[in-house]
């Protein structure tokens, strides 16, 4: 996971960068759109998988194991 974070963030990096040079709006709203998602990655995909195993606790519960 934090290979795609790293990966993320720098690609978040270079796109502010080529965004601010050639003054486009629609590269610096991917940038920080990238950035965003390089930040809350890591506490999304904990979260997905607490819920997927707590999921899966409970239908076995249901089913009486």
């Amino acid at each position: 996971m934090e290979l795609m974070e790293l990966s993320l963030l720098v690609l978040g990096i270079v796109l502010l960068v080529v965004g601010y040079r050639t003054n486009r709006r629609n590269v610096l709203l991917s940038a920080a759109i990238v950035l965003f998602v390089s930040g809350a990655l890591g506490s999304f995909a904990q979260g997905y998988v607490h819920g997927w195993h707590q999921a899966g606790l409970s239908a076995q519960a249901a089913v009486g194991r």
